[in-house]
């Protein structure tokens, strides 16, 4: 179970990166 989270917190990662950060405003600061 420990890799299907792992896993899913690489997708949502790289889904954060990927999606533009209009859904996020705030996003845009912690954005390195």
């Amino acid at each position: 179970f420990d890799a299907y989270v792992d896993l899913q917190k690489q997708y949502a990662d790289v889904v954060i990166e990927v999606l533009p950060t209009h859904l996020i405003p705030d996003d845009n600061e912690r954005k390195v």
